[in-house]
């Protein structure tokens, strides 16, 4: 008779090396600046948060926020340098951190990059010198940060031509305070 218990053991473990896996790739956007922390090590830990969509039950999409990190110091250059809304692909391993806090001992998963992509880059938009300024006009006035004006309708004047905003009273408008300062006499 043959003995089978060896050659069910190898077998064993070779469905067992195939079927333990810890692998997650995940794409989606990043959600702020990554943080770079020094370690006592002399290791640099990076941090990041990526943001990933996914359908809900409802035609909502739901959102998930996934922290990720990485010791790799040129991985984490890399990291670093991109910026908030990015579109990245992170491929690694889901890790489980233990720590103790005021109330006792707690978890957190995270995930532990092995690469990052790039797969869409925000635009950003700089301007050399100071970007030209539209000051408010008397048919569209802009209201200042902080105050919100009601919407007033527009009058007719008899004639059927336009006329400028109904005003409440004592608000000069800008013709009427241009005609004031030119009608002031000068002091030169």
């Amino acid at each position: 008779m043959e003995d089978t218990t060896d050659r069910d053991h190898d077998i064993n473990r070779d469905i067992n090396r195939n079927i333990d896996r810890n692998e997650v790739v995940l794409s989606g956007r990043l959600s702020g600046t990554p943080g770079v922390k020094p370690l006592p090590s002399g290791d640099t830990l990076t941090t990041w948060k990526l943001t990933v969509r996914r359908p809900g039950r409802t035609r909502e999409c739901v959102t998930e926020t996934f922290e990720c990190m990485t010791f790799d110091g040129p991985l984490g250059r890399s990291v670093a340098d991109l910026r908030p809304r990015d579109v990245i692909e992170v491929r690694g391993t889901l890790r489980r951190r233990f720590f103790t806090t005021a109330y006792g001992r707690a978890s957190v998963h995270s995930i532990l990059a092995d690469s990052v992509r790039v797969l869409e880059r925000t635009v950003t938009v700089t301007f050399e010198e100071s970007p030209p300024t539209v000051g408010p006009t008397e048919a569209d006035p802009a209201p200042r940060p902080g105050t919100a004006r009601p919407t007033v309708p527009r009058q007719r004047s008899p004639s059927g031509s336009p006329g400028g905003p109904a005003r409440r009273s004592g608000v000069k408008g800008v013709r009427e305070k241009e005609a004031d300062r030119r009608a002031r006499p000068s002091l030169s």
